[in-house]
């Protein structure tokens, strides 16, 4: 749908907001709907978009455009940004959008979007961003990481390290790729998705790498999607987590 608006949309216009978001692959809390606009950003001097099922913004002078499967889309970091000013998420949201803008591998730099929320300072949304971007974690790997990320700190738990390699402090042999690792406790935590549980290679993966974890000492605590958001077992998981931490 949004390559067909393309050709009847004035020249010098992106996608933007969450059509944007959706066009780069970032993750939204909703799924797409054939009730939601088609988000269009021309610049501030250009006449108002007025076709159905279209909702124009202005300011594209202001935003990066990509190209994103021969469209023309606002970037990432604007897109967060333009959601935040917005108020289109909340701040969890916005900090699990973030954290797949920022992602070390896939996103842009947190300096980069740092400079594209210093370009909205005194805008609105900006007091939002501020609070969401210092919770912004490059080596987050799902939207799910991050909740659970989230609801860990949230618990007073101190923050672990984000999908780090494990090897044995003897032999050097490797040990595990882990979601959340508390090194100094020895503690281990792993957000297993569906995909977990359906894909045979995956789940007998899973079992060596707890047995392996398990033998060298340290503490496995697997997660499920209950585990962190359904209230109360994600307290139970909290306060597990405080007993394997030494905290309680």
């Amino acid at each position: 749908m949004a390559g067909a608006t393309r050709l009847v949309l004035p020249a010098g216009s992106a996608f933007s907001h969450f059509t944007a978001a959706r066009l780069l692959g970032l993750p939204l809390p909703r799924r797409w709907a054939t009730s939601e606009p088609l988000h269009v950003m021309t610049v501030t001097t250009a006449p108002s978009i007025r076709r159905a099922r279209c909702q124009g913004h202005r300011g594209l002078e202001s935003r990066q455009v990509v190209n994103r499967k021969g469209l023309p889309v606002v970037s990432r970091e604007d897109t967060w940004c333009d959601l935040a000013a917005a108020q289109a998420l909340n701040l969890d949201e916005l900090i699990v959008l973030g954290d797949e803008v920022v992602h070390f591998r896939r996103g842009v730099s947190t300096a980069r979007l740092a400079a594209a929320v210093r370009r909205r300072k005194g805008g609105r949304g900006t007091l939002l961003m501020a609070e969401a971007f210092p919770q912004l974690r490059p080596r987050a790997n799902s939207p799910m990481e991050t909740r659970a990320r989230l609801l860990f700190l949230r618990g007073g738990l101190p923050e672990p390290e984000l999908n780090v390699v494990i090897n044995d402090q003897d032999s050097g042999q490797w040990l595990s790729d882990s979601d959340f690792v508390w090194r100094e406790q020895k503690v281990v935590a792993e957000f297993d998705g569906d995909h977990h549980r359906t894909d045979r290679q995956q789940w007998q993966n899973d079992v060596a790498r707890c047995q392996n974890l398990q033998d060298d000492g340290w503490a496995f605590i697997q997660l499920t999607y209950a585990d962190v958001m359904l209230h109360p077992r994600n307290q139970t998981t909290v306060r597990r987590l405080h007993r394997l931490l030494g905290l309680s």
